[in-house]
C-alpha cells in the first residue's frame, strides 16, 4: 500500500477559501484562509464531505499544497479533519497535490484523482521524464490516484495507489501544462461502458485545450484520445485549468421541455460527439441535474 494520511480533528487548520471544492451533499465553507482549486464528490450520504486544496501556512500561493477535509453533519457548522491528501517526500506528489475530483466506481468506491508535482530541483524525487515527454516546466506532472478506508463514513484514511495512473503527457506534444484531471462516464468506442478523462491543457503560442483520456477502469490503461476542443488564440488564455463538462439546457418557461444545441459537426466531431444529445454523458448529465 501507499502513503496514508490517518483521520483526527484538526481544529488549527482554521477556515479555508475553497475553489472548485469538491464536496458530498453540496454546502460551501466560509473561506478565511487561502486554498487553491479543490475537487468535488457528491455522494446521497451522511456526513456531508467537503475537500477542497489548501495552503497550511500563509496566503501566498506556494508549493506543497494539500487536500484540505472538513465533515458536517447538517451543511451549516463544518468540523476540519486532518488532510485526506498531503505530499509524500521523494514520491510523483512530492512539492504538491494540485487539483483533481472525485467519481465512484461500479463497486461503490470512491477515487480521488489528482494532478502530482515534483519540483524539477527536488532530486529526491526523481530524474525529470524523457525529452520527449518533457515539457520544460519547473515541475513535472502525474495523474495520481488514491482510495479511502471504506469502513470510515468521513473518508478520512486514504491509501495513494502505488504508482501514477497517467505517468507522462503525449510524446512530442508542445503543450504548456498537463493537469487537473475531470472524470467522466460515456459510451465509450462501440457502445461499451467507459470512463473518460478530461486534463486542462494548452499548445504553446495558440493558447488553450482540454484533452482526452479513455479507458475500462479508473486505475489504469488510459489511452490518449486527442482533444475535446482547442483555442484559436491566446486571448483565452494559454492554458485550460480544471476543464470539465456539464450539460446546459435553456428552458423557456417553467414546466417546459428543455432544448439544447444541435450534435457537433468538423474535425472535432468525432471527440464531442459522446457529449451531444443522447449520448451516455448527456443522459448521466441528465440524471445528476
Amino acid at each position: 500500500p501507499g502513503p496514508r494520511v490517518g483521520p483526527a480533528a484538526a481544529p488549527w487548520l482554521g477556515a479555508s477559501c475553497p475553489r472548485r471544492a469538491v464536496w458530498t451533499g453540496g454546502g460551501r465553507q466560509s473561506p478565511a484562509k487561502r486554498a487553491a482549486k479543490g475537487p468535488l464528490d457528491r455522494r446521497p450520504l451522511s456526513p456531508s464531505l467537503q475537500f477542497y486544496q489548501h495552503l497550511i501556512e500563509g496566503c501566498t500561493w506556494d508549493f506543497g499544497i494539500v487536500w484540505g477535509h472538513a465533515v458536517s453533519d447538517d451543511m451549516v457548522t463544518w468540523r476540519h479533519l486532518l488532510p485526506a491528501l498531503a505530499p509524500s517526500p521523494g514520491g510523483p506528489d512530492a512539492d504538491g497535490c494540485f487539483s483533481g475530483c472525485a467519481a465512484v466506481d461500479a463497486a461503490g468506491v470512491v477515487h480521488l484523482l489528482y494532478t502530482g508535482v515534483r519540483l524539477r530541483s527536488n532530486a529526491d524525487a526523481g530524474p525529470p521524464p524523457a525529452p520527449e515527454h518533457d515539457l520544460q516546466l519547473p515541475f513535472i506532472e502525474a495523474q495520481l490516484c488514491a482510495v479511502p478506508d471504506p469502513s470510515d463514513p468521513t473518508l478520512s484514511t486514504w491509501t495513494k495507489l502505488p504508482t501514477p495512473i497517467l505517468a507522462l503527457p503525449p510524446a512530442n506534444a508542445p503543450l504548456v501544462g498537463w493537469r487537473d484531471p475531470f472524470i467522466f462516464e460515456t459510451a465509450g468506442r462501440g457502445g461499451a461502458a467507459e470512463w473518460g478523462m478530461l486534463l486542462g491543457s494548452g499548445f504553446k503560442g495558440r493558447g488553450g485545450t482540454a484533452l482526452i483520456y479513455r479507458a475500462a477502469t479508473l486505475t489504469s490503461e488510459w489511452r490518449y484520445e486527442g482533444t475535446l476542443c482547442e483555442a484559436d488564440t491566446a486571448d483565452t488564455g494559454a492554458m485550460w485549468e480544471c476543464p470539465l463538462i456539464a450539460r446546459l439546457v435553456e428552458r423557456e418557461e417553467e414546466g417546459a421541455a428543455a432544448t439544447t444545441a444541435p450534435p457537433p459537426a468538423g474535425p472535432l466531431a468525432s471527440n464531442i460527439a459522446p457529449f451531444a444529445p443522447g449520448s451516455a454523458a448527456a443522459a448521466a448529465g441528465a440524471a445528476d441535474a
